[in-house]
Formats: structure tokens, C-alpha cells, sequence
């Protein structure tokens, strides 16, 4: 916020003092004689450009990856009187039962070694996930798998140098349980990849990168390193080995999100949102954790709905909800055996507000993966705190809500039994994205918030590509080879441009405007295909389709006119 950034360019261990001592002064303290450090200077959008040029653009997962994924962890699967499988197939069951049988994933920790287990998988066209522990031997976890036998029969040889694991100074190499894997050795790729090939040609996904923060100063790394030096650049290696043994089996179709990081592994996989309490305490940590890792590079990222450990209450779930549909990552994730998390587990209201927070993100999953793209490719983070879209506007200390992509304002709940919520709305008109009200900006407000409401705002002049029904309704179910692309909009106070990323290489530009008199003029300047215009906060008099006057419906707030030959530019008056 000040106008520069400071990246310390090392990957020791240390210890940071923020004014904790005395007031006014940082003390940063690295287990290294050397510091070498960059000073970024300019917005922090130029910073986050500079800094992901140095250090690596974010990978970009598929397009599925920004869906719902549903799952949870091992305890949570294999305990109780109910089999897993049995249970994977009810859980699958219930989500048929309230109208939804088209999830894009699942994280199976600890039941991706049965091979059941992607027999239903691919029953219900569902994605499976693998959980990845970085140890040699699991004599405490049988059902991962003996990674120690299949790293002997690999090398061929018991010689400890053709074998990947971390030595510990001044010992021989003993395998014992919770040898960790050395990801610098040449022979970690042949490992990895030898312990993944049968759940590969299952069909495996994915994985959880989990641990590996947990280096030994006293560790010694084949690339010559210690424990000391490679306290943050193990995590870098984890990532690539990770990252190239999924690619060499599945191209650029798979997911893998991390529990360590360091400057650089952001390249090469995604991130884990953390471990927090089912607690408003915890959707507040996942809240500025999200926001802090975005403002460091990390846009991939989701919590575990609802919190890990233990049982969220009944309202904490639909907050959690309603906060992970406007995440990068919709991802459920326990470690619970009462309570799964499932939406029918919450009570009538979670099960209508995950119906209609579901469907609205597969409305806008072309918006959330342009905004994925966009971030690849110039580092803008999908969630962006006030301070970084809007810089010196007295934004800068705004954080209880975030941007989402270019054209969202997000003010989740996060606090208990909060009935209403106050919004800081940056200059320009705002539109309630559930009920269209205009709101003009530069000024706090109090709004509606509850049990059944996030508040959401469009910004004026706003342009995303929606998948729909052909209904044409926000939130109404729909089959995906059915699905309608729309451009819903908003009245504009200024000439705007957005651009919207199909994929890496391929993007079409709108502009929109309030020229002649129109509450919004839309340009279709790319030519992208698109069957309809939704205008939000407006009821038309009258539209122009490229000139000629068309067609359209007007109520409550929002204008639908069709557009099935296509457009070049749409006036609503």
C-alpha cells in the first residue's frame, strides 16, 4: 500500500518481527549469512507482474477444476460400520436426489487403492483425487501402499545412493517409517511415477501435495544441500517432480494443490487453503489466508468447506458455502465421521442454498476460468483485495471483501449470527447481483445479509460470459452440452473493455458504454458467439441488435433479449 514491495530472495528457514519488539520496526532474520532481496516499485498489480516474471506465472489447471469438487479424508471414509465404497455411492446417490449428478471431482483420501473405488468413479463420470504423503515407508499406513518396495524394485538394488530419500548428517541409510522422499534426485521422477501408474490407468486426476514443509536442518539433499538451505526449496522440487509426473501421463488434464510452497512452486501446482477449525474463527482464517496468499502470487487455492476438524454448525456451513462459491477452488474436504460434507448433513436451507450457489457457479465457470487464464498469464490473482484493485482510493484497509475476477464484489459472512453486512463500494455504480438494485459507490453501506444471502455486486459497465438454460434464469439447473453462452452486463458509467480468455491463446474483447442516451452499449468486438445479452439493473424501452430493433423481455430489474444469429452491438434503452 505504500507504493513498494520486498521480495527476499532466499529459501533458508527464519524468523520475521513485525513491529512485535518495538513498534515501529520489521526484523527479518535468515539462517544465512548472505541476503539477497528485490525492491518492487509501482501498484501492487505491476508488483504481482514483476514478481511472477521472476519467480514463475501461476500453472493453470483445466477448466473442470474451477467446479464443485466434493470429498474428505481418510477418517472420515473408513471409519464407521458403513463401507467406504458403499459410501461413496450413497453420497453420490444423495447428490442425484437433489437434481445435481454431474460433480466434477472428488478428493478420496485413502480409498484410491481399492480399485472399487474408480469403478464407480467412472460409473458416475466423476474425477478422482489421490492424497500424496512425500515418505519412503508407510509401516503405519498399509492401505497407501509399501512406497518402499516399490523404490527397491525400482533401482533394482539396495545401493542408498540410487535411492531418493532424504539422509539424515552422519548416519547410514536405514529405511524406516517416515523416510522422506528427496525430490532433487534424478531417481524421484521414476518413483513417483512408478507409485502412480496403476491409479493412472484408472483414470486418476489429481492429488493432494500434502507435508513436505517438514525438512530437518540436519537433512542432507542429493543435490549437496542440508535440511538449513533447503528448509523452503524442497517444496520447489516437490512441485516440479509432481508437476511433470502428471503431465508426462495426462497432458495439462490434472489438479494438484500443495501444502508447502516457496517463490516458485506457485508454476508448478496449485494450493491447499490450510487446515482450519469448524469455527467462525476458522472461515476468518481461510478468509485473509486467501487474500494473502493471492497477494503473494498463489491465485489457485480453496478451503475446506465447512472447516476440517469436527462439526460446523448448520449456519457456519452455508457461510462457508456461500464463501467457496466466489473461491477459486469450490472444494468440500472433512475429517469427521458424524458429519461428512454433504449439503442434506446442514438442514433444509443448506440443501436449497447449495442448488442455487451450485448452479450459479456453473453459470460463471467461463467467467472463473477466464479470470484462471488471466492470471497465468499476467498474474492478476482472481481474488484481489481492495488495496490491490483499487490503490489509493481509501480502499487500503478494507478487508472484509475481495474482488472476484474484474467484475464481481464479494462481502462474505464470516462472522456468527451476523444478520447484515457493511460494504465499502469504490467509486462508480454497484448492482446487487441476486436482486439488480443500483447502488452508487464512493460510500459504506450496511446491507441485507442474511441466513440465505451473500451480498454480491456487479460494477458498473460490466461484461461476463455466462453458461445458462434456455431459460435464460441465474441459477436454474441445465445440462452442459445444452448449455447457452450469454453476456449478462450492467449499466455503464464509462467506456470500459473487458476481456474475456476461452483458453490460453484464444480471447474476445467487449466494450461497453453508455453512448446516445443508452443505459448500456455493448460492442462484441471479437465476435465471440453468443446466444443471448442479459442486462442487470435495467428495464429496457426499447434494444437495438446492430441497429435494428429487437426483441426483448424486461422485469424485475433485468432486460433478456436473444441473440441466436449472433451480434456486433447491443443497445438497451
Amino acid at each position: 500500500t505504500a507504493g513498494y514491495s520486498v521480495f527476499i530472495n532466499t529459501m533458508y528457514g527464519g524468523w520475521a518481527d513485525f513491529g512485535g519488539t518495538e513498534p515501529n520496526v520489521t526484523r527479518i532474520d535468515f539462517n544465512t549469512p548472505d541476503i539477497d532481496m528485490f525492491l518492487f516499485v509501482g501498484t501492487p498489480l505491476s508488483v504481482l507482474d514483476s514478481y511472477t516474471q521472476l519467480t514463475g506465472r501461476e500453472v493453470l489447471p483445466p477448466k473442470w477444476a474451477f467446479r464443485y469438487w466434493m470429498g474428505s479424508s481418510w477418517y472420515s471414509w473408513n471409519k464407521g460400520d458403513i463401507p467406504c465404497t458403499e459410501k461413496f455411492r450413497n453420497i453420490l446417490e444423495g447428490y442425484k436426489a437433489i437434481g445435481i449428478s454431474d460433480l466434477a471431482a472428488c478428493y478420496a483420501e485413502g480409498i484410491t487403492n481399492i480399485p472399487e473405488t474408480f469403478d464407480i468413479a467412472k460409473e458416475y463420470g466423476i474425477r478422482l483425487f489421490h492424497w500424496n504423503y512425500p515418505a519412503v515407508r508407510f509401516e503405519d499406513h498399509d492401505h497407501l501402499g509399501k512406497k518402499d518396495d516399490m523404490m527397491m524394485e525400482l533401482c533394482g538394488s539396495t545401493d542408498p545412493a540410487l535411492l531418493p530419500i532424504i539422509y539424515t548428517k552422519g548416519t547410514d541409510y536405514e529405511p524406516s517409517s517416515g523416510t522422506m522422499t528427496d525430490f532433487t534426485h534424478p531417481n524421484a521422477p521414476l518413483f513417483v511415477e512408478r507409485y502412480y501408474r496403476d491409479m493412472f490407468k484408472k483414470g486418476l486426476a489429481g492429488a493432494m501435495i500434502d507435508f513436505g514443509d517438514q525438512v530437518k536442518v540436519d537433512g542432507v539433499f542429493y543435490n549437496g544441500k542440508d535440511g538449513n538451505v533447503m528448509h523452503n526449496e524442497s517444496a520447489y522440487w516437490y512441485a516440479k517432480v509432481m508437476h511433470d509426473v502428471f503431465t508426462a501421463a495426462r497432458g495439462n488434464d490434472w489438479v494438484l494443490f500443495q501444502r508447502p510452497g516457496c517463490a516458485g512452486s506457485q508454476h508448478y501446482a496449485s494450493h491447499f487453503g490450510g487446515d482450519q477449525p469448524c469455527t467462525y474463527r476458522g472461515i476468518q482464517q481461510a478468509f485473509y489466508a486467501g487474500l494473502n496468499a493471492a497477494a503473494s502470487g498463489y491465485s489457485n487455492w480453496g478451503s475446506d468447506i465447512g472447516g476440517l476438524g469436527g462439526v460446523p454448525s448448520d449456519e457456519l456451513y452455508v457461510r462457508w458455502l456461500q464463501y467457496s462459491t466466489f473461491s477459486p477452488f469450490m472444494r468440500a474436504h472433512s475429517q469427521s465421521l458424524e458429519k461428512m460434507r454433504e449439503p442434506w448433513e446442514f438442514g433444509d436451507l443448506a440443501v436449497e442454498q447449495f442448488k442455487k450457489l451450485y448452479w450459479w457457479r456453473e453459470n460463471m465457470l467461463d467467467y472463473v476460468y477466464s479470470s484462471a487464464v488471466n492470471a497465468h498469464l499476467t498474474a492478476e490473482p482472481m481474488m484481489r483485495a481492495m488495496a490491490i484493485e483499487f490503490p489509493r482510493q481509501g480502499l487500503d484497509h478494507v478487508d472484509t471483501q475481495y474482488m472476484f475476477g474484474s467484475e464481481l464484489l464479494v462481502a462474505p459472512v464470516i462472522d456468527l449470527e451476523r444478520r447484515c453486512k457493511m460494504v465499502h463500494f469504490p467509486a462508480g455504480n454497484w448492482f446487487n447481483l441476486w436482486t439488480a438494485e443500483k447502488i452508487a459507490g464512493d460510500r459504506q453501506m450496511m446491507v441485507e445479509a442474511n441466513d440465505a444471502d451473500i451480498p454480491v455486486y456487479l460494477r458498473a459497465g460490466a461484461a461476463m460470459v455466462l453458461r445458462m438454460s434456455d431459460t435464460l434464469e441465474l441459477t436454474a439447473p441445465f445440462e452442459a452440452e445444452k448449455a447457452i453462452s450469454a453476456l449478462l452486463v450492467t449499466p455503464a458509467d464509462k467506456k470500459r473493455t473487458v476481456r474475456h480468455y476461452f483458453d490460453e491463446k484464444t480471447f474476445a474483447d467487449f466494450v461497453t458504454d453508455n453512448a446516445n442516451g443508452a443505459a448500456v452499449t455493448v460492442k462484441n468486438v471479437s465476435g465471440a458467439k453468443l446466444s443471448a445479452v442479459l442486462a442487470l439493473g435495467v428495464e429496457a424501452k426499447k434494444v437495438l441488435v446492430d441497429g435494428k430493433e429487437a426483441a426483448f423481455t424486461a422485469e424485475n430489474g433485468k432486460t433478456v433479449v436473444r441473440t441466436d444469429k449472433g451480434f456486433k452491438t447491443v443497445a438497451i434503452f
